[in-house]
């Protein structure tokens, strides 16, 4: 795991490899033109400024058309191509407004590029192209010679893709819309300069769009031989590919087995390259310019596995950068029927991968949901909800300042987690994707439950790592290399439990079956046999339905009324009973029923002052809108005298600290062996419980 600063609104700490908390932050966007030079907008944002504040294309060089007349949208009409001394216009203009950004309490703003999409019409030479031919007149901004060849050439071809052609309701008609390749080195020298006069108008960052990569032309074939050759030696190359020597080696197909496998891999890789390239342009200009990626949406099945032949893969691209853009539809919240919609997984798998997840929202507009929101973030450990828009500033002003009043609950703790959940997102590119919806599901099975989780990955199965938990389940992990096999069976035999659900370490990470059990503590042919099949997800749904509040609720309601009877159960063992009779005690931290709404996670930093644990509770039971309409009433139900029990031990106080304003409040607490016990009064949307413990010595 790398460690450093990427951005400056925090502090990454890295310790061996670890991953810690960091203080969540505030964070907008919004991609309206008429923000430069404006007062008015000015005005809006020093009212309630966020930490974080993402705009369109108010650049002097746009990624997507070249150069233009206006700043932000993707009219057609705004194009226009620009003199070297109205860039250099645009240039001061740029630097003025970033500045009164930052002077009224912005402390990062970062701009919009698009790593493949342009504009125009190759044949009447408008738009980009019109850009293009006049290439050589930038030269002052970074912009390298013209290319020989037209950057037509530049575009994705395999599998075939034809040129979209735009509708008349569409802004950029009658533009066509062209998906260049990212390793094209002319693709990349155009955003890599406008990256660099990004940073030049006195930007912090740059969000990058779209980050898909799919293609086979003569540079990505290049680059693919480039990156086994670094990978693997040529008597490994034998064994997976059948191939020793890199040059007969082409990128591969589905179909292709271990060759697919890297296929993919190597795309995900190219596109963490891309990230780095240009967060290392920036740089030259200002020390800590990052980027920022969008990694689309993660709520469902659906959209992620859509997603990963397109060379979408977070835990490749961690390496570039700490903070990623994740998109999604609705906000948290209660549905129906008790039904509640969370973000738990997405910060989980931000956590194990090493980034912060920004989670755009695009239905927290409401303050209860904006605050809920961002109550997740808080309890994830560091990142932001992602607002679209300005609504609900005192929402924004509130944790703003909550967060800054308390940093010291958010800096440098690790997770207390119980049970580690083994996720490994390169299942995804063997075609197994049940190790993906394994994941899902147990989210919900345990969170509902109380039970502390982490998600790990097959990287992270050592002995420290793995010493910290009280269970591991590996659900449907059917690809694991030897280390990783090694290292649960080593847990194992040191007394750990671990539960193993459909037929892990079958194959090798190269795709080779062995004849061996895995060894797991306990083993079942698949999850169903330990949890039920759920009635209802929206992470089972299809990515266009699950974006529909409405479809959502239709296909809820017909559930609730038996319309969609499910098969009978195949429920042979509880899972947390399970665990919980294996372990010989209780996981749940919160022992009674009637609080299904209400979510923990809990952290723990050690000093020599003592240890301190923070516990987060969420309360989810706060109505979603399901409609149009503005008069919901959107009141979260308040939550009372919640029986709590967290693992501390040499526990000297607990407190209990509200973002809604008031006093941080003793708790009475009581000691039971390794574990403190206590009952937070109420529980509105968030609280934090501060348990301080003794310096070890004084025990």
């Amino acid at each position: 795991m790398k460690c450093g600063v990427l951005f400056t609104l925090v502090t990454f700490v890295c310790s061996a490899g670890e991953w810690k908390t960091t203080v969540p932050f505030t964070y907008n966007i919004e991609y309206g033109s008429g923000h430069v030079g404006s007062e008015k907008y000015l005005k809006m944002i020093a009212e309630a400024p966020p930490d974080m504040l993402h705009v369109g294309e108010d650049l002097p060089f746009s990624s997507t058309f070249g150069t233009k007349r206006d700043y932000a949208g993707v009219k057609a009409g705004l194009f226009k191509l620009i003199t070297a001394e109205e860039v250099r216009a645009k240039i001061a203009d740029l630097q003025q407004y970033t500045a009164s950004l930052h002077k009224a309490g912005v402390k990062l703003v970062i701009p919009y590029i698009c790593n493949e999409l342009a504009f125009g019409d190759h044949v009447k030479r408008t738009g980009f192209f019109e850009f293009f031919d006049h290439w050589d007149r930038y030269a002052e901004f970074g912009y390298p010679p013209k290319p020989g060849a037209d950057i037509l050439l530049a575009r994705k071809h395999y599998p075939f893709q034809g040129i979209r052609r735009s509708r008349p309701e569409e802004g950029f008609y009658p533009f066509k819309v062209y998906s260049m390749c990212t390793n094209n080195p002319e693709w990349r020298a155009h955003l890599l300069a406008a990256t660099a006069n990004a940073a030049r108008c006195g930007y912090d960052g740059i969000f990058v769009d779209v980050m898909t990569l799919h293609d086979y032309c003569p540079h990505c074939q290049r680059m693919f031989r480039a990156y086994l050759a670094k990978k693997y030696q040529p008597a490994e190359r034998l064994r997976r590919f059948g191939v020793a020597e890199v040059d007969r080696i082409s990128l591969g197909v589905q179909g292709d087995g271990a060759l697919w496998v890297e296929t993919q891999a190597f795309w995900a890789d190219a596109s963490a390259g891309l990230l780095a390239a240009v967060a290392a342009e920036g740089r030259k200009t200002n020390p800590k310019f990052f980027a920022v990626p969008n990694l689309g949406p993660i709520a469902h099945a659906d959209g992620v596995q859509k997603r990963v032949r397109e060379g979408m893969n977070p835990f490749a691209w961690a390496r570039a950068t700490d903070l990623f853009l994740v998109e999604e539809m609705q906000r948290p919240g209660h549905v129906l029927g008790g039904y509640l919609i969370h973000n738990i997984l997405q910060y989980k798998l931000a956590f194990a991968a090493g980034f912060r997840a920004g989670m755009l929202l695009y239905k927290a507009q409401d303050p209860v949901g904006i605050e809920l929101s961002m109550a997740e973030a808080g309890a994830g450990g560091g990142g932001a909800l992602i607002q679209g828009g300005y609504k609900a500033p005192e929402s924004r002003r509130k944790y703003r300042q909550f967060f800054e009043q308390h940093r010291d609950l958010w800096d440098g703790y690790d997770s207390l987690a119980d049970v580690a959940v083994v996720f490994d997102y390169d299942q995804l590119l063997w075609l197994n994707r049940s190790n993906l919806q394994a994941a899902y599901r147990l989210v919900d099975y345990l969170s509902e439950r109380h039970i502390l989780l982490d998600f790990v990955t097959p990287a992270q199965l050592t002995k420290g790592k793995l010493g910290r938990y009280q269970a591991v389940i590996t659900p449907s992990l059917k690809y694991m290399s030897g280390a990783a096999l090694a290292a649960l069976r080593e847990y194992r035999a040191r007394g750990g439990v671990w539960i193993d659900t459909g037929d892990s370490g079958r194959y090798t990470d190269a795709g080779a079956l062995r004849t061996t059990s895995a060894g797991a503590s306990a083993g079942f042919t698949d999850l169903d046999e330990l949890i039920p099949y759920p009635r209802f997800a929206v992470y089972l749904m299809k990515e266009d339905d699950a974006n529909e509040i409405s479809e959502i609720c239709a296909t809820l309601r017909a559930v609730l009324e038996g319309e969609c009877p499910l098969p009978p159960s195949r429920v042979k063992r509880d899972l947390l009973a399970l665990m919980e009779a294996s372990l010989k005690r209780p996981l749940a931290t919160i022992p009674d029923s009637g609080f299904e709404a209400v979510r923990v996670a809990a952290y723990r930093r050690k000093s020599p002052q003592g240890e301190r644990t923070v516990a987060h509770l969420v309360n989810y039971d706060c109505q979603m809108p399901l409609d149009n309409k503005e008069d919901w009433n959107l009141s979260p139900r308040t939550a009372r005298d919640i029986p709590v029990r967290i693992a501390a031990r040499g526990v000297r106080a607990v407190r209990l600290i509200d973002p809604d304003g008031a006093p941080p409040q003793d708790l009475k607490f009581a000691q039971k062996g390794n574990a403190v016990e206590f009952t937070v009064p109420e529980l509105r949307i968030y609280k934090i419980v501060e348990i301080n413990g003794r310096p070890v010595s004084a025990r």
